[in-house]
């Protein structure tokens, strides 16, 4: 639990997507059911998913990288990093790529 930290949707609109706390959270659009909750070791300000991809991106509070996870198991395959300030707005676009934007004004 904790104060909402961003709120998205998935590319397809079929999940809508949640931060708030050390978790992540996707509910189904067609019934609003929670499909997952994602928990942490870190406090989150950022979530993006791509189902199509079977990936989400997640971006921290007190990091500097972007985090990007198989959506199903939940494990990390890759991290990004490059900013220098917590990453606050991330978003998939339908090549399947990725944006992130940070407190430190870039992208």
């Amino acid at each position: 639990s904790g104060v909402i930290t961003d709120l998205g949707y998935s590319l397809d609109s079929s999940l809508m997507c949640a931060t708030a706390g050390n978790s992540a959270f996707f509910w189904d659009m067609k019934t609003f059911d929670l499909v997952k909750e994602m928990k942490t070791d870190r406090e989150l300000m950022s979530v993006a998913v791509d189902t199509e991809r079977n990936r989400l991106v997640l971006g921290s509070v007190k990091e500097l990288w972007v985090r990007r996870y198989d959506f199903k198991s939940e494990k990390e395959v890759a991290c990004n990093k490059g900013h220098h300030g917590p990453i606050n707005s991330l978003a998939f676009s339908p090549d399947g790529s990725f944006a992130s934007g940070s407190v430190d004004g870039t992208i």
